[in-house]
C-alpha cells in the first residue's frame, strides 16, 4: 500500500522582467493517527514529497538610465517543506518492508542580470529567502511492525542567487531610494573600512530549514526476521553545478566619464541541522539492529563578489563577500530516554558532516582623471559547524549489542580577497581576508544513573579540516604620483574541538574502544 500527498508537490515559477518577485510555499503532509489499523501482506510505504523549482530571472529595459535608482530586482521567497507524522494508536503491521519518508527537494534560480543592454544604468539585486523544514516522526504510541521498518527524512537544496550589474553601474549616493542602499543596511554589510552602503550589484541568500527525523513513541518498532531498523536525516545544500550559491557580479561596469561605480557585495547565510532523535520508551526489536544515521552535507556554497571599473574618486569601490554558515549533524538517544532493547540488538549512532564553505572577493577599480583611484576587496568567512553523536544526561541504554556511536566530519573554508586599483594619479588597493571556524565533533555517552550494558561499547570522533586564506593587493598608477600603495591582509581562526567521552559507568562484555582524532591545516 502506498499513500503519498500529491497536492503540492510541484510547484514553478519562471519569470522574465525588470523587477520581478515571486513567493512560494509548498507543503506536502501526511498523518496517521487514531486508531488507525494497517495490515499488508506486501510492502507498506508512507512517503510525503515537496518538490518545488522556481525560476526567476529579472533585466532591464532600455530606459533604465538613472544610476541611483533600481535597474533590476529579483526577490523570491520560498518556503518548502514535507512532514510524515504516525502518531495516537496507529499500529502498522506488514509481511514486507515499513519505509515512512519525508523527501523535500528544491531547486531555486534567483538572477538579474543589467549586462545585456549597452546604454543602460542602476542598481542590481538578487534576493533569496528559503525556508522549511523536512520531518518525519513516529510518536504517542504508535507501533510499527515490518519486514525492515525506515523512518527517513530528506532535504535537498540547490540554491543559484546571483546579480550581474548594468554597464553604467550606480553611484555613491547614500541616500539613493533603491534596494541596494535600503538592503546593505537591513543585512548590516561592512568591511573593516565601515559599512557598506551603495554597490552596483548585490546579491543576498538566507537559507534556514532543518531535517528531523523523532522516534518518541511509548509503542514498539518491530524488524522481523533479519531486518534492520534504520532512522535517518539526510540533508544537502548545494551551489549550482559549475558556480557558487550566491554571485554579485559588476564586471559588465565600465569606466567611463561619470560617476559610473562597479561595486559588488555578496552575502550569504545558511543555518541547517539534520538530526535524528530518539527518545522515550519505544520497544525496539532488529535482527540487523538499529541504525541511526544523520549525513549532512554542502558544496558550492558561499558567497563571491566581482567588481568592475569605477570613475569615482573615494570611498569603498571594490567588492564584499560575506558567509555566516551554520550547518549541523546530530544523532541523539535523547536526555532520559529509555528505549527497551528486545534480544540484545545492535545500536549504532552515527552523524556525518561534509562541509565547504567559501568568501571570494576580487576588485578592480580604474578612475579617469580623477585625484586618487581607492579599489579593494573584503571577504569574510564565518563557520560554525557540528557533528555530533551523543547518548545523552540520563538517557538508559541497556541489553544492548555491539554499540557504535560515531562522528565525522570533514570540513574545508576557503577565504579569498583580490584587491586591485588602476589610476591616472595616486592609487591605493586593499584585500583583506578574515576567517573564523569553529568545527566541534562529539562522539560522547553522557553522565547518567543508569550504567550502559552492551556485548561491547565504541566512540569515535574523527574530524578532517582544511583551511585557506588568501588575501592580495595591487595598485598600478600613472607617472607623476606620489602615492601607490597595495595592502593585503589575511587572518584565519580555526577552533576545533574533537572529543570521544564516557561519562558513566559501563558493563561491557567484549572491547571497549574510544578514540579521537583531528587533522586541521591552515594555509
Amino acid at each position: 500500500r502506498y499513500w503519498r500527498d500529491w497536492s503540492s508537490d510541484v510547484c514553478s515559477s519562471d519569470l522574465d522582467l525588470r523587477v520581478g518577485g515571486v513567493v512560494v510555499t509548498n507543503a506536502s503532509t501526511v498523518t496517521l493517527g487514531g486508531a488507525t489499523t494497517i495490515n499488508a501482506s506486501g510492502l507498506v510505504a508512507i512517503d510525503a514529497a515537496a518538490t518545488t523549482t522556481t525560476s526567476l530571472q529579472a533585466a532591464p529595459d532600455k530606459a533604465a538610465t538613472n544610476a541611483d535608482l533600481d535597474a533590476a530586482v529579483a526577490v523570491a521567497i520560498v518556503s518548502s517543506g514535507a512532514a510524515v507524522r504516525v502518531a495516537d494508536a496507529t499500529k502498522i503491521t506488514a509481511a514486507g518492508a515499513v519505509a515512512i519518508t519525508a523527501t523535500n527537494t528544491v531547486t531555486s534560480l534567483t538572477h538579474a542580470d543589467g549586462s545585456g543592454a549597452a546604454d543602460t544604468a542602476g542598481v542590481v539585486v538578487a534576493i533569496l529567502k528559503l525556508s522549511g523544514d523536512t520531518k518525519a516522526e513516529v510518536a504517542d504510541t504508535a507501533s510499527i511492525k515490518g519486514a525492515g521498518v525506515s523512518i527517513v527524512a530528506t532535504s535537498n537544496r540547490t540554491v543559484d542567487t546571483k546579480a550581474v550589474a548594468t554597464p553604467g553601474g550606480t553611484t555613491n549616493n547614500t541616500q539613493a531610494n533603491n534596494s541596494a542602499t535600503q538592503n546593505l543596511a537591513a543585512s548590516k554589510a561592512a568591511t573593516s573600512a565601515g559599512a557598506v552602503k551603495f554597490a552596483a550589484a548585490v546579491a543576498w541568500s538566507a537559507v534556514t530549514g532543518d531535517t528531523l527525523t523523532t522516534v518518541s513513541t511509548a509503542g514498539g518498532l518491530t524488524a522481523t526476521g533479519s531486518g534492520a531498523i534504520v532512522l535517518g536525516a539526510t540533508a544537502s545544500l548545494l551551489g549550482p553545478a559549475g558556480g557558487t550559491s550566491t554571485v554579485a557580479d559588476s564586471s559588465s561596469t565600465k569606466a567611463a566619464t561619470g560617476t559610473a561605480l562597479g561595486a559588488a557585495v555578496a552575502v550569504n547565510h545558511a543555518d541547517v541541522t539534520g538530526r535524528v532523535t530518539l527518545a522515550g520508551t519505544p520497544t525496539l526489536a532488529a535482527g540487523s539492529g538499529v541504525i541511526v544515521v544523520a549525513p549532512v552535507s554542502t558544496a558550492r556554497f558561499g558567497p563571491s563578489a566581482i567588481s568592475g571599473a569605477s570613475t569615482d574618486s573615494e570611498g569603498f569601490q571594490g567588492s564584499a563577500a560575506i558567509n555566516i554558515s551554520r550547518v549541523r549533524a546530530e544523532t541523539l538517544l535523547a536526555a532520559n530516554a529509555a528505549p527497551v532493547l528486545v534480544n540484545a540488538p545492535d545500536v549504532s549512532l552515527t552523524a556525518s558532516l561534509a562541509t565547504a564553505d567559501t568568501a571570494a572577493a576580487s576588485a578592480a577599480f580604474t578612475t579617469t582623471g580623477q585625484t586618487t583611484g581607492v579599489g579593494g576587496s573584503f571577504a569574510l568567512n564565518l563557520v560554525d559547524t557540528a557533528a555530533r553523536a551523543a547518548v545523552e544526561t540520563g538517557a538508559v541504554l541497556a541489553n544492548a549489542g555491539a554499540v557504535t556511536i560515531d562522528a565525522v566530519s570533514a570540513n574545508t573554508v576557503t577565504t579569498t580577497a583580490t584587491g586591485g586599483a588602476t589610476s591616472s594619479s595616486d592609487g591605493v588597493s586593499f584585500g583583506i581576508a578574515i576567517a573564523v571556524a569553529n568545527h566541534d565533533t562529539i562522539a560522547e555517552v553522557r553522565d547518567g544513573m543508569a550504567t550502559i550494558t552492551a556485548a561491547s561499547l565504541a566512540a569515535h570522533a574523527d574530524h578532517t579540516g582544511a583551511a585557506t586564506t588568501t588575501a592580495t593587493g595591487a595598485t598600478q598608477v600613472g607617472a607623476n604620483a606620489t602615492l601607490g600603495l597595495g595592502i593585503s591582509l589575511a587572518l584565519a581562526s580555526a577552533n576545533d574541538t574533537t572529543t570521544a567521552l564516557l561519562d558513566r559507568a559501563a558493563v561491557i562484555g567484549g572491547g571497549l574502544a574510544l578514540s579521537s582524532t583531528s587533522r586541521q591545516s591552515s594555509t
